[in-house]
């Protein structure tokens, strides 16, 4: 299997492979029924965010083993291990920063957000940027997901600016789509790999919102402190 063959490779696979839609519809039945049986707001915010982030570690353990297997295969030896050393380190250099100095992962996160966007909308309006990765791989699908992963590490702590990172990334096609004329096979792989980000954003989203209306509000009476806390 040639190199070239990878991008269109992955396009047929997330068009038959139903794993996506499958955990979507898992997480929707699994949060309707918790919410059912648990009222307390703090437990409904940390299911909302776990759920998000296991729907991002199914998907990107799914595309990330496709992509290793079909750089293995080809290449292959030291070039393949350069390729797959090319986006992997640094995806966990930058969900490790994420995960343990949010504050410093933030504006690196926001910056590769805007950058994986004017990628993708580069893509889609430059017939040259397509060819050239039906010829050496689907290098902007692998960033997008890379940083849509690394931002999904980023909500243990900053929910809602990893939510909106999120949604960010997996609705900017829907924005060239508008602008530019996708046909139709293309637009169903891309709302399948755009589908995961999606759900984790408003999942991450749902769970900040939860989470906001739990804490007590604050009140001068209370030197600045709860009000379960002020007596």
């Amino acid at each position: 299997m040639s190199r070239g063959r990878l991008r269109r490779d992955w396009r047929e696979v997330v068009q038959v492979d139903p794993t996506g839609i499958l955990i979507v519809l898992i997480v929707v039945i699994a949060t309707f029924f918790f919410f059912r049986r648990v009222k307390e707001p703090s437990r409904r915010s940390r299911f909302l965010k776990r759920s998000g982030m296991a729907v991002m570690a199914l998907f990107g353990s799914f595309f990330g083993l496709f992509v290793v297997g079909e750089t293995i295969m080809d290449p292959g030896g030291w070039e393949a291990v350069g390729l797959i050393a090319s986006w992997f380190i640094p995806l966990v250099a930058i969900a490790a920063l994420a995960w343990f100095r949010p504050s410093w992962g933030i504006p690196i996160l926001a910056a590769l957000t805007v950058a994986a966007i004017a990628l993708m909308g580069w893509r889609t309006l430059d017939e040259g940027i397509r060819e050239l990765e039906d010829r050496i791989g689907p290098i902007t699908t692998i960033a997008t997901i890379a940083v849509s992963v690394a931002a999904t590490a980023l909500g243990r702590t900053r929910t809602r600016a990893a939510g909106i990172m999120l949604l960010a990334l997996g609705s900017a096609p829907f924005l060239f789509w508008g602008i530019a004329n996708v046909e139709a096979r293309l637009q169903t792989a891309y709302l399948l790999v755009s589908s995961p980000m999606v759900v984790t954003g408003l999942l991450y989203l749902l769970s900040d919102r939860v989470a906001r209306r739990a804490t007590p509000p604050r009140t001068e009476e209370s030197g600045g402190r709860p009000l379960s806390q002020a007596a």
